[in-house]
């Protein structure tokens, strides 16, 4: 799944982001330090993509381009460190190809930086931008 692909990339090359600790696939959820949702957080969700290209005669008999977006919410007051993060996690995916992402032939981010969406109730710094993963499919 493009979104499980995302978040693997992430772990193996955002230092400050593991997997089910404060990198999660699915929509962003509420701050809850007390069961296991941290303030400073990345979250994966598959949101659509472009129409798949068909192939005919091929093993692969579509190309897909499949888009997941990732949400990145900072520490309560702490843009500096939120806006690293996020572009630690800009870094580790533009450009991403086979070698990097097993079953992807590339990854591309579909803006030129990412969108910085302001402070939520409790005054988490958030932005966003979207990862656009090409793969074959049935």
């Amino acid at each position: 799944m493009p979104d499980s692909a995302v978040q693997t990339r992430l772990n193996s090359q955002v230092a400050a982001l593991t997997t089910g600790t404060n990198l999660f696939t699915g929509p962003e959820r509420k701050a809850d330090p007390d069961n296991a949702m941290p303030h400073k957080a990345v979250f994966c969700l598959r949101t659509g993509g472009r129409a798949p290209q068909e192939y005919i005669g091929q093993t692969v008999s579509t190309f897909r381009y499949s888009w997941v977006q990732v949400v990145i919410r900072g520490d309560v007051d702490d843009w500096s460190t939120g806006q690293t993060l996020t572009d630690d996690c800009w870094d580790a995916l533009q450009g991403a190809g086979p070698s990097e992402m097993s079953g992807y032939v590339a990854c591309v981010i579909r803006q030129s930086q990412p969108a910085f969406w302001g402070f939520d109730d409790n005054e988490h710094p958030r932005w966003s931008f979207t990862a656009e993963l090409w793969h074959g499919g049935t």
